[in-house]
Parts: structure tokens; C-alpha cells; sequence
């Protein structure tokens, strides 16, 4: 079960399109909301509390993709934690979306298998 969930979570952050998504918190979320979301996620991920019913190099590749995903989850929650950085943040994914396309092609959505106001409870 530790390892279904782990997975899920390593699949959840790679979908993730933003900061936000990447803790599964809204923008307008409590600093405490995000802290929170932030210490969930990392019992989930983190290299040390992984574990593989598998063999030794399925352990080592789960190892390995916790290890990457938690560090995009640290950044993440360096950023959204720290109200300044947040704020600029905030203000660049704002330019951001507000800003024409850069090429003439119509842009294409990822596919998501949920909601978006499902994602933000997913952690």
C-alpha cells in the first residue's frame, strides 16, 4: 500500500502544471494549508520511508524517481512557503496566463483524469 501511494503521489507531481498543483493547494491557500500539504506529501515521497514489495531494481528505480520528485516538492514549498517569494511568484504565473501565445497554433490543454477542483484535494 506504501508503494501504491508513493507512486501516486511521484504521478501527481509529474502532472502537476504549476507550484500550486504541485503541493495540490489552491492560490489562495494558507501558509499553514501549504506547510501541510507540503510535510504530506514528503512522508509519502520521501527516499528514506519508500519501500518496494518488489526486487532490488525496482526498489532502486522507485528510489530514485521519490528522490527527484521530492526535490521538485521542496522547491516548490521553498517558494510557496516564503510569502515574498510567493507573492513574485503569484505575479509571474499572472503575467504569465494574461499574456498572448507565443506561436500562431492553438494551444493544447494536457489530458488530466481529473477535475481541477479535484486535484487540489488530492494530497
Amino acid at each position: 500500500a506504501g508503494q501504491d501511494k508513493a507512486r501516486y503521489v511521484i504521478q501527481e507531481v509529474r502532472r502537476a502544471r504549476n507550484l500550486y498543483e504541485t503541493l495540490g493547494v489552491k492560490p489562495s491557500a494558507a501558509a499553514k494549508d501549504v506547510r501541510n500539504a507540503y510535510r504530506q506529501i514528503s512522508l509519502r515521497i520521501h527516499p528514506d520511508k519508500v519501500r518496494s514489495r518488489g526486487g532490488a531494481e525496482e526498489a532502486e528505480s522507485l528510489i530514485r524517481e521519490a528522490e527527484a520528485t521530492f526535490k521538485i516538492v521542496s522547491s516548490a514549498y521553498e517558494v510557496l512557503g516564503d510569502e515574498g517569494k510567493r507573492a513574485a511568484y503569484h505575479r509571474t504565473l499572472r503575467t504569465k496566463l494574461s499574456a498572448p501565445p507565443a506561436t500562431s497554433r492553438p494551444q493544447q490543454k494536457p489530458p488530466t483524469a481529473q477535475k481541477p477542483e479535484q486535484r487540489d484535494r488530492w494530497p
